[in-house]
């Protein structure tokens, strides 16, 4: 074992105020000499420094390698960690003395005869209690079902431990009531899940397609890929050059392993592939991974917590040209200050330059005074258009230093000229118009790729996602709502029983029957 004694010297000799020691376990037991000396002098501060505080001290030890473990470094990584540990308090260490074995009796005597914290003997109120090291005694703490809810799923030895024991007989419940404690009240145990072979062959003897299966193993066992022993039925899989056995699980006991493998508070509602890899060497029943995959895609907390690792939902949609209003106007104009982020829209009735510099003039210029640079995305010829229409709009011409002086140029056939630069202009806006409805499908094709595009209909469940107002560890998403409307395109409404409201696909998610 190791020990440790907390000893101060006083005006009035040294007083010993704490004695401390245990017992190796086995991994420490092969530790070498200085190792154990290590070990004893770490936990010796470790269970002590509550009283140590911020005092100095000084350490004695009978080991001499150990005499500056605290100013230099050791090669050695067990007794560096320990140190690392101790980087808070070794500079309240002032000196690491070395004392012969034959004058450090007490540590000594500890380390021989250490306290065993699994003592069974009773508390005397006029002795040391036995496995403490003061004279507080403890209160003895309910029994608590902590480990009786851990036991979700018992193994068949723990199944046999359960059964009841037989009624004691006269003399021997007397004999038992005087040796025992007082009788405690305990709550009800929770439901535990008992999938041990005597249940498992229960269960198998009522099910009718277990039962036909059985016959015909029975009949053919060596052409089946089932087998039989003590009377429950098991699958032979193929797991690499060996056939591994696992029981064939009836229809009534499907449900609880798939609640013990997923939604049980020690199963942490893992994915598909993981509960599959947890159960499929376990147990076998008929399409067991379709049944898996159900039973986690109708998780109502998974639905609500998990993130969605994949693209929203939804495919990409044209938009349509706006309708014409009552007074004629197609078009918006959108005017937004780069500064403020103040936007100003107006409807017009067509899109031309000059349109534009007038809506400029009257609702930016004069009103909040003319702007150092106007950025459009119509190209250059419409800013250079857009320019000399605000120019005449101040009335005066444009001019540039830089334009050449105007050339006026005579053709002997004007009337040619002007026949073929129609039909020229007509192949380039021909050109235009099809280069520009081809980067539209490429730019739907990408988006389109591996992306959903489910279709709900009326009365369907849905999740729907919430964006605003939650926490990191907060749902995602909530519900269900119930579909009631379905809106052209991307919308639906829902309804929440307090009223209706519009969502858009990218923000549902579908409610899956559990079919388990």
């Amino acid at each position: 074992g190791i020990s440790g004694i907390l000893r101060q010297t006083t005006q009035h000799g040294t007083r010993i105020c704490y004695y401390k020691s245990r017992t190796l376990s086995d991994t420490e037991k092969r530790y070498d000499p200085m190792e154990r000396e290590a070990l004893a002098m770490y936990w010796s501060i470790q269970q002590l420094r509550e009283y140590i505080g911020d005092s100095y001290f000084s350490i004695e030890t009978d080991s001499q390698p150990l005499i500056n473990f605290h100013k230099k470094q050791i090669d050695n990584k067990r007794v560096m960690h320990w140190l690392f540990k101790l980087q808070d308090i070794i500079p309240q260490i002032t000196e690491v003395k070395h004392l012969p074995r034959d004058k450090n009796t007490g540590p000594d005597y500890l380390s021989k005869h250490p306290i065993s914290s699994t003592s069974k003997k009773p508390i005397n109120d006029n002795d040391w209690p036995q496995g403490t090291e003061t004279w507080e005694i403890k209160p003895q703490r309910p029994p608590s079902t902590f480990f009786t809810q851990l036991n979700a799923v018992i193994t068949r030895q723990q199944a046999k431990r359960l059964i009841p024991a037989p009624p004691l007989t006269t003399s021997t419940a007397a004999h038992a009531s005087l040796s025992s404690a007082p009788a405690t009240t305990t709550s009800p145990s929770p439901q535990l899940f008992d999938f041990s072979l005597d249940r498992i062959r229960k269960e198998q003897m009522e099910d009718t397609d277990i039962i036909e299966i059985f016959n015909m193993v029975k009949q053919n066992p060596s052409k089946s890929s089932f087998t039989i022993k003590d009377v429950v039925l098991f699958k032979l899989l193929p797991r690499g050059k060996r056939k591994l056995r696992v029981p064939y699980i009836p229809q009534t006991l499907i449900k609880d392993i798939l609640f013990t493998h997923h939604d049980h508070p020690l199963a942490g509602h893992f994915g598909m592939e993981r509960t599959w890899r947890n159960i499929k060497n376990k147990y076998y029943w008929l399409n067991m991974k379709d049944s898996i995959e159900n039973y986690i895609r109708s998780c109502s907390k998974c639905s609500k917590f998990n993130i969605q690792r994949r693209k929203a939902p939804g495919l990409l949609q044209p938009i349509d040209p706006a309708p014409v209003s009552s007074d004629e106007y197609k078009y918006v104009l959108v005017i937004t200050d780069r500064l403020s982020g103040y936007v100003i829209a107006k409807a017009s009735s067509n899109n031309t330059a000059q349109t534009t510099a007038q809506i400029l003039m009257e609702n930016v210029i004069l009103v909040h005074g003319a702007p150092d640079k106007i950025i459009a995305d119509q190209g250059q010829h419409f800013n250079n258009e857009l320019i000399a229409a605000m120019s005449l709009a101040f009335a005066r011409m444009p001019r540039n230093p830089f334009d050449r002086p105007p050339t006026e140029f005579k053709f002997s056939h004007p009337n040619d000229y002007w026949t073929e630069l129609q039909r020229f202009k007509v192949i380039a806006n021909k050109m235009a118009r099809s280069n520009i409805q081809y980067r539209q499908t490429l730019t739907k094709q990408l988006y389109d790729r591996t992306r959903s595009s489910p279709v709900y209909n009326i009365d369907d469940l849905v999740w729907l996602k919430i964006l605003i107002g939650r926490s990191k560890l907060d749902e995602r998403y909530r519900g269900p709502y119930r579909i009631t409307d379905k809106i052209p395109a991307v919308n639906y409404m829902l309804d929440d029983g307090d009223g209706a409201f519009v969502a858009h696909v990218n923000n549902l998610l579908p409610v899956y029957e559990r079919l388990v």
